[in-house]
């Protein structure tokens, strides 16, 4: 894997690309490619030209057939954050598994107590659609969704269980409680649609 980086940013390594991605990434002019240090950095003197170089050159990709991932454009973008928690660029959110950079994302679990003697509690599992673009019929959260540019978990969570579970957004905003955070690492494989063995940090 290849580190990336941007300029101004050299010592922060903001996610991985496997090899595949390296040699594309080297036929656009946004990408400086270093052999020597191993690494890919993106051009861009700030938020807004960071995000206007990649996305140029994933549309660019896309309109040319590479990375059947980004057929899945979603014209939503993710925020890639620094080590002072700064966002540093913008990125297509299906083109995010390309650069393995960390993705953030919300869950709710909704679930009744025992209302008496002998019974037990009762947690909302759903089933994702198996038309969805990835991991397709499998169980999930009662609803959860990626946290997207500019808006903030609870807006993200509020809007997710109104569109995937019903619940009226006063309902979520009066009764959802943050339990904690959890971070995973995964290689996506073929539930995930797309390229396989991309690197995906949330």
């Amino acid at each position: 894997m290849v580190a990336i980086n941007l300029v101004g940013y050299l010592s922060v390594t903001l996610g991985y690309v496997p090899p595949s991605v390296v040699s594309v990434l080297g036929n656009f002019p946004a990408w400086e490619i270093s052999d020597a240090d191993g690494t890919v950095v993106l051009i861009g003197r700030n938020v807004e030209e960071r995000s206007a170089a990649m996305e140029e050159g994933l549309q660019s990709m896309r309109e040319q057939g590479y990375f059947s991932i980004l057929q899945s454009w979603r014209n939503e973008t993710f925020p890639v954050f620094g080590l002072e928690k700064q966002v540093l660029l913008h990125i297509e959110r299906c083109a995010c598994p390309l650069f393995g950079v960390v993705t953030y994302g919300v869950h709710a679990v909704g679930y009744v107590s025992p209302q008496g003697p002998g019974q037990q509690l009762k947690v909302w599992v759903s089933r994702r659609a198996r038309s969805k673009q990835t991991f397709g019929g499998m169980l999930d959260s009662t609803a959860a969704g990626g946290i997207a540019s500019g808006e903030s978990p609870l807006e993200t969570l509020v809007h997710e269980c109104k569109e995937e579970a019903s619940l009226p957004p006063d309902l979520v905003r009066q009764n959802v409680k943050a339990v904690g955070t959890v971070t995973h690492f995964y290689v996506r494989d073929l539930h995930s649609g797309g390229e396989i063995g991309l690197l995906q940090p949330e």
